[in-house]
């Protein structure tokens, strides 16, 4: 389909009156008007948080610019696009720009550990012009929070902002590639999007042993990427798998050293020529072709939603309208006994989360203090000083900060587990329960159009409540520092440095365990509280959430028979001409889409 076509479809679309009646559909068309009109090819930096993404934006620039960090940092969307001169605005909700420095410092107070949440609402975007030939041609590269952030805020961010991605480059871990959750975010997130071109880039591939997975690693990746997403079949949505490996921060560090062997073997120029053939000498309007074809299918596909939604009602006669009238105002009457039982489920399913996260708090406890017991009474060196403070404290602090790391996923699985199985049985009990009320005579035989709610629903009014449903204002990393540090020093322990040198190792070593321990149990029980908070904070979200959704689809189902009810009483002659009216629309609209689709 020709980019003029699409133009056509646009506009005959927008021209509807039963479009006028749908924001979210107007939004969508909008949005997709703008972006042709634009002309631009976004490419999408995704990933997991901390797989390297902004290191790897950093290397492409050839400079430090965006922040990184061990823990979650980037907070904002940073779209880079090519100028001149560097240049910086921080776009904000209102519309409204300001004019900031392009520097690494600048941007370290919009990162994740240097701002608060209230304070990142307001900003839409950050937009940066840079130098960079690879932009030239009309692209926008987009660095974007973690797609697993703990942060439900920043990971919002980036799913909003999935929409406008015409290609994607997702980074893995070559440590651990292509986890369940990464599958399932490229499946449910991107798929559905009609996103097709995905590079793949096994970042910190300098962490692989060459010599036991160097030859293979690559080869036995590709074939593992190929058989999760199915490349076989003929419906299936890649056809191939483009896989490139990369030490993003060996590149940035080759870069700053000038050390052009560190470059080289780093492989940033290799994924570079890639994308320079990709993006300057490639087929690029085509690519923005088909992204906006899928764009458009979706488009179709929710205008016959509505349409048929709409045809529902319009179908029903007043008589059978009040009836649902009527039972929607006794599921209304029954809300409070109901929001007990949402918070009952909730609550028996926190405390499950609770003694699953607890088992494991105590099974790390002691495992670790089992390991930092061996490693003092095995100790026999001359300065345990440095021993005790140093190693004995680096290695307690890792060691929790790989359980907070490994584990908080688990957590949040769990907690978006019970999310999900609450939406389900939210749309189960209103569409079960309003064909029951409105079917006692058996005449009523369109509720089941007219109440089509479903699962996913739920989570588009999530999102209009404003209230993360998954993950609360703080996440476990973001308080990892104060769980852990500090650790043991030796300034607590004056006695023994003033008596190192006159008394025995070993009796040292039985001065120093106690506090150690005690030091660990303090910090087990800090992260508990912590993981306890987290899960509180989280759970009460997914109650808010939950009871928000359930009063406003069924305010929304009010509000639309209501209305009907109200036209229906005014005007009956007109019926059946609408009718033919809609149906002929219906048709029309999928003809046009199977049409595209067919393309």
């Amino acid at each position: 389909m020709k980019i003029e076509e699409i133009k056509e479809i646009i506009k005959w679309i927008e021209g509807m009156d039963i479009v006028k009646d749908n924001p979210v559909l107007l939004q969508s068309i909008k949005k997709l008007e703008d972006d042709i009109r634009k002309s631009i090819f976004t490419v999408v930096v995704l990933g997991e948080f901390k797989r390297g993404k902004s290191t790897f934006v950093n290397a492409l620039l050839g400079t430090p610019l965006l922040p990184m960090n061990i823990l979650p940092e980037t907070a904002t969307i940073n779209a880079i696009m090519y100028n001149d001169k560097p240049m910086l605005s921080v776009v904000r909700m209102d519309g409204s720009q300001e004019e900031g420095e392009v520097s690494y410092e600048y941007l370290q107070q919009f990162s994740a550990s240097n701002s608060n949440d209230e304070a990142l609402k307001s900003i839409k975007y950050i937009k940066i012009g840079y130098p960079l030939d690879l932009l030239k041609n009309r692209i926008v590269l987009v660095d974007t929070p973690g797609v697993s952030d703990l942060n439900q805020q920043r990971c919002d961010i980036t799913y909003q902002f999935l929409p406008k991605a015409n290609a994607v480059i997702f980074l893995l871990d070559a440590n651990s590639p292509l986890k369940k959750s990464e599958k399932e975010f490229i499946e449910t997130e991107l798929f559905p999007l009609g996103i097709r071109d995905i590079i793949f880039l096994a970042n910190k591939y300098d962490c692989i042993d060459e010599e036991e997975d160097g030859d293979d690693f690559l080869d036995d990746l590709k074939i593992r990427l190929s058989k999760a997403f199915q490349v076989d079949k003929v419906d299936a949505p890649l056809k191939e798998i483009e896989i490139y490996p990369v030490s993003a921060l060996d590149a940035l560090d080759g870069i700053e050293e000038h050390n052009s062997d560190k470059v080289r073997t780093s492989g940033i120029l290799q994924i570079k020529k890639r994308l320079i053939d990709i993006l300057q000498y490639g087929d690029l309007e085509k690519r923005k072709v088909i992204s906006y074809n899928y764009r458009l299918q979706i488009i179709l596909k929710q205008l016959i939603k509505f349409i048929e939604s709409y045809k529902a009602i319009k179908e029903s006669d007043r008589e059978s309208l009040q009836k649902a009238c009527d039972a929607l105002l006794e599921i209304q009457e029954k809300r409070e006994n109901n929001k007990k039982n949402i918070r009952a489920y909730a609550e028996k399913q926190k405390a499950t989360i609770y003694a699953m996260t607890d088992k494991s708090i105590r099974y790390f406890q002691r495992k670790l203090t089992e390991e930092i017991m061996d490693s003092i009474q095995s100790y026999n060196g001359a300065d345990f000083k440095e021993f005790v403070e140093h190693k004995i404290a680096r290695s307690i602090k890792n060691n929790f900060e790989n359980w907070v790391r490994n584990y908080t996923p688990y957590v949040d699985t769990a907690l978006s587990k019970m999310g999900q199985e609450l939406a389900n049985g939210l749309s189960w009990y209103l569409k079960k329960k309003i064909q029951i009320l409105t079917n006692r005579d058996g005449e009523l035989k369109i509720t089941r159009d007219i109440m089509n709610v479903e699962a996913e629903d739920v989570s588009i009014v999530n999102l209009q409540a404003g209230v993360a449903a998954a993950v609360g204002a703080v996440g476990l990393l973001a308080v990892l520092g104060s769980v852990v540090m500090p650790f043991v020093s030796m300034a607590a322990l004056p006695y023994l440095r003033q008596k190192m040198l006159k008394e025995k190792l070993q009796t040292a070593k039985i001065n120093v365990i106690p506090v150690v321990q005690q030091q660990i149990a303090e910090g087990i029980n800090r992260l508990q509280y912590e993981t306890h908070k987290y899960i509180d904070r989280q759970t009460e979200n997914i109650i808010m959430n939950t009871e928000y959704a359930y009063q406003n689809i069924l305010n929304q189902m009010q509000e639309n028979i209501n209305k009907e009810c109200a036209e229906r009483k005014k005007k009956k002659s007109n019926t059946e001409y609408e009718l033919r009216k809609i149906e002929m629309l219906l048709h029309e609209v999928q003809k046009v889409h199977d049409t595209i689709a067919n393309k």
